[in-house]
């Protein structure tokens, strides 16, 4: 990423486990910010 981006944190507070994580993640990741992480 170029200067001048967004940064995002995705914070993810609750979840019931991998299957939770699995529906989540992916519409994350499909957001338009390209430069962000995940917190769990």
């Amino acid at each position: 990423m170029t200067g001048g981006g967004i940064k995002a944190s995705v914070i993810i507070v609750n979840y019931e486990g991998r299957a939770d994580l699995e529906d989540c993640l992916p519409s994350v990741c499909n957001q338009s910010i390209d430069d962000y992480e995940v917190i769990l």
